[in-house]
C-alpha cells in the first residue's frame, strides 16, 4: 500500500547508518531475478548481455540500499518491541500461499522447507506485523 511505502520510505530516509556492501549487492541480484521473473510472466524477454545486466545493477541499486535500511530499521524495531511471527501466524500465511497458487498445503509447506524460505516467511511476518506496529503508533499520536 502507499501509506507502507511511505513508511518505509521514511525509515529508510532517517537511517544514518551505511549498509554493507555484500548485503547491497545480494539484495541488487534478488531485484534483478525479481525484475526477471515478472518479465518472464507477462511473456517479455529481457536481455541478459553484460551491458544490459550493469545497467539494471546500477538503477537497482539506491533501491536494493533503500530497502536495506528500511528492513535493518524495522529488525531493530521488532527486536526492541518483542514482535515476532507466532506459530497460526505462519499456518494462516502458508494457507494464504497455498490457496493464492491453488496448491496443497502441505506443497508448499514442502517447497517452503526445500527451497529453505520458512525463515524468509517468518521474516516477512514478523516485518508486516512491525509495520502494522508503526501505523497504529503514529495514528494514535495524530489523533
Amino acid at each position: 500500500s502507499d501509506l507502507r511505502d511511505q513508511l518505509l520510505r521514511h525509515l529508510a530516509s532517517g537511517a544514518s547508518f551505511a549498509v554493507p556492501p555484500a548485503l547491497v549487492e545480494k539484495r541488487v541480484i534478488a531485484l534483478i531475478q525479481e525484475h526477471m521473473m515478472d518479465a518472464r510472466r507477462r511473456g517479455l524477454t529481457v536481455p541478459l548481455d553484460e551491458v544490459s545486466v550493469g545497467t539494471m545493477r546500477t538503477q537497482l541499486e539506491p533501491l536494493a540500499r533503500e530497502q536495506l535500511k528500511a528492513y535493518l530499521v524495522l529488525d531493530a524495531i521488532a527486536t526492541k518491541e518483542g514482535i515476532q511471527a507466532t506459530e497460526d501466524e505462519f499456518e494462516a500465511a502458508v494457507v494464504r500461499l497455498a490457496d493464492s497458487a491453488g496448491q496443497a498445503v502441505e506443497r508448499i509447506r514442502a517447497a517452503l522447507a526445500r527451497d529453505g524460505r520458512h525463515e524468509s516467511l517468518r521474516s516477512q511476518i514478523r516485518d508486516d506485523k512491525t509495520i502494522e506496529f508503526l501505523l497504529a503508533a503514529a495514528a494514535m499520536r495524530t489523533a
